[in-house]
């Protein structure tokens, strides 16, 4: 069985509120000892970095408030078929897919699948970035993202190899790392860019996505008169967010 799942039955947000403040205040410590993007207009201010890493890890421990559990091994039919065959393999075959995930502020939604999937438990790269908006803004900065003009969402792109890990697991993992039942909104974050969307890169990723969807709102939210809200979409051009946003919690935990 991969290292992640041997972990799995450990709460998502058990740990993530307890070192929040840890976090907060050693970044603020850190500051002074280590490089920051330039002063631009497309640069967001250092209060802002530091109160968004602090909503990244709130994101993060949302399960909780969920009507899902915080364990991460699959309880749906589809997610737990995939979990099945993947589970048991442990070397990489080389292959490499791609899933598209926004629910959110994309700081905390990156670390999550790192923290329990990468890089032994198949997830292979992350990357945050802007997806899903207006054609007419191309490239766009963070701060154009935040103005909710431009009606790009904040997301994860994550590389995985599928024999290692399979799309529908990851598919229910993203279910229980946000609230979907919110529109435009995780937490305290709300805008259009922090909607709930999956980003899909073919029709056998839109059915899987579909099916795990509706067995995850059926077993969990329906029976406590919720619904999930979350978009599923075919992925359009992908931006990659500025270097200060890539891998921005993880380092300091």
């Amino acid at each position: 069985m991969r290292e992640g799942a041997q972990n799995s039955r450990l709460s998502i947000g058990h740990w993530v509120i307890a070192v929040a403040v840890a976090v907060l205040i050693g970044g603020l410590i850190s500051q002074a000892h280590r490089s920051t993007p330039p002063a631009s207009s497309s640069s967001p201010s250092f209060i802002a970095i530091m109160l968004g890493r602090l909503s990244g890890f709130l994101n993060a421990s949302r399960p909780s408030q969920t009507a899902m559990s915080g364990s991460v091994i699959p309880t749906v039919a589809t997610a737990l078929a995939s979990y099945e065959v993947t589970s048991k393999n442990t070397e990489s075959s080389g292959k490499v897919e791609v899933a598209t995930f926004a629910n959110g502020c994309f700081w905390g939604t990156q670390h999550l699948f790192d923290h329990y999937y990468g890089p032994k438990g198949g997830v292979i790269k992350t990357d945050v970035g802007y997806i899903g908006g207006n054609d007419k803004f191309k490239n766009p900065t963070y701060n154009q993202v935040c103005s909710g003009t431009t009606g790009y969402a904040e997301a994860c792109k994550v590389e995985f190899d599928p024999e290692r890990v399979g799309y529908a697991e990851l598919v229910e993992f993203f279910y229980r790392s946000h609230d979907p039942t919110t529109v435009d909104r995780q937490g305290a974050d709300k805008g259009t860019q922090y909607r709930s969307v999956i980003f899909t890169q073919s029709l056998e990723q839109a059915e899987i996505a579909k099916k795990v969807t509706a067995e995850v709102d059926e077993k969990y939210f329906k029976p406590k008169g919720q619904r999930i809200v979350t978009g599923i979409e075919s992925a359009p051009t992908w931006y990659t967010a500025e270097a200060y946003h890539q891998v921005h919690i993880s380092p300091y935990i």
